[in-house]
This record gives C-alpha cells, structure tokens and sequence, in this order.
C-alpha cells in the first residue's frame, strides 16, 4: 500500500530514529506505547513516554522518542500519507480531525485499559490488511485507521500535558537560538541552572549530552530548511549556528551520511 511509508505492531527495542530529531514532509505517524518509559518530543514540546500513551504526530514537525529501557520498550507505529487522511477525512466530512490531533504540535492522549486494547486491535487490523494487499484490504485498512482515530478523538479530554520544568526550559531556550553560539557555560547561564545540573539531568531525561542534543538540533533544522526552501545551503548553515561552511558539510554527512547537497536533491520527492 504506497500510502503507508511503515507499519510496525508490537515493534520490541530502539530502531535508528529513537534519540534521533527528525522529521517526514507530507506524512503523519501514530504511535502506541504498549510498554516502556522514557520522553517523547513533538516539535519543542516535551512528552513522558509511557504505556497506554498514543501520540499523534504531524512529520513536519521534527520529533524523537527515547526510550530509558529499550529492551522494555514496546509500540505500534504506523507512518502514512497525509493526503490519504485529509481525502478520507474529507469524504466523511470530518478534516477538524486533522487540526485537533495532528496540527499545532501534535498530540497525546492516555488511554483507559479498555481504549488501550481497542486501539491495539485497530493496529493488528490495519497491519493485517496492509498485508492483504487487495481492494478490500485497502477498504479493511480505511476504516480501521478511521476507527482508531475517532477512538482517539473522543479522548482528547485526557490529553497528556507536556513536561514543563527546568529540562523543558533548556530545549526551548536551545531550540530558540540554534543560530547563535551555544555552549554548556552559555545554556546553563542563560537558563539559570548550574552546569553540573545542566550535564547531569538533561542527560537523564533527555537520553543526551547537551552537545549533543544542540548538534542534533542543528542537523534536523538544516534538514527542514533544504527541504522546504530555496535558501543557499551557505544560508542554512549560518541560520542553524555552523560559522565555518566546510564544518557543517562534515558534520551533515556524519549524521545523515550524504552532502547537503545531495540530500536537498533527494528530498525535493522523498524526505526523511
């Protein structure tokens, strides 16, 4: 079915994207947390991970999930076109769907035990039907994405609050000045903290150093700005904080193991 980019039901362990920002133009994802603990990120919004959690996720915005145990961590994913959905949406005249889940930073919601085994099945069926292949496993997958959807929407009462605490403040702070020089002693400066509790806590709820997250930070906005825009990519590496132009070639390929260049190319049909 080419309108689902990848489906996984009861997907055990990390795959390459968690602890990874990154995003997919033109398509959403639904994530189910069958087991396991951590944070989740939806733009610059921080999420704890945990069991009977679904989130819903609009690919332009760069997103990540780190799991604190990843043998422990278990999920239902499911990646799609998101022309598919506003067309069915569309159909069933129901496209405020899309705003109230997916747009504006995303959402997540926490299931009761009930809706939590509900959804569960609306996944195994939507992954049997995928497998199908046929034209009524493409109606079969239709409706069954719209049921677990609408399961969802009727529990945006208990949404789950994002994490705000000093941690939360930091990833604002950095997300907000990725173009400027950022250092441990110029973070924890400006966000009141102490470097020592800078190192050591953003670490364990993050699944990061610092550094890290920064550079991270930097590779996915560079991503969304050549894929999205006609800016020079001498341009893009100034506005996501690299002064040396060569520095930031090195460090994107290291990351994403192709060029800018190249990668500005291949994502003019297909982002990742």
């Amino acid at each position: 079915m080419k309108d689902v980019l990848l489906m996984k039901y009861h997907d055990v362990g990390t795959d390459s994207l968690n602890g990874k920002r990154h995003f997919h133009d033109k398509e959403l994802e639904i994530l189910q947390i069958i087991s396991g603990d951590g944070v989740m990120m939806i733009k610059d919004k921080l999420y704890p991970l945990s069991q009977g959690t679904v989130f819903f996720v609009c690919g332009r915005d760069a997103h990540y999930s780190s799991p604190q145990n990843p043998g422990g961590y278990i999920r239902n994913k499911i990646v799609f076109s998101e022309k598919l959905l506003l067309s069915l949406c569309e159909c069933l005249g129901c496209t405020s769907v899309l705003e109230g889940l997916f747009y504006n930073g995303g959402c997540a919601v926490k299931l009761s035990s009930e809706d939590e085994r509900a959804i569960d099945k609306c996944f195994l069926a939507v992954s049997e039907a995928i497998s199908d292949g046929s034209d009524i496993g493409s109606m079969r997958f239709a409706s069954e994405l719209m049921r677990l959807i609408c399961t969802a929407t009727a529990k945006k009462d208990v949404a789950v609050s994002c994490i705000k605490n000093k941690i939360s403040d930091v990833i604002d702070y950095i997300n907000r000045n990725l173009d400027k020089k950022l250092s441990l002693d110029s973070v924890a400066r400006s966000t009141f903290v102490s470097k020592y509790y800078l190192c050591h806590t953003f670490k364990s709820t993050v699944g990061m150093t610092v550094i890290e997250y920064i550079t991270l930070s930097r590779i996915s906005r560079a991503k969304q700005l050549l894929a999205q825009t006609e800016d020079s990519i001498s341009d893009i590496s100034v506005a996501v904080g690299f002064d040396n132009f060569a520095y930031f070639s090195k460090v994107f390929r290291e990351y994403e193991g192709t060029t800018p260049g190249a990668f500005r190319k291949a994502s003019q049909g297909v982002n990742s």
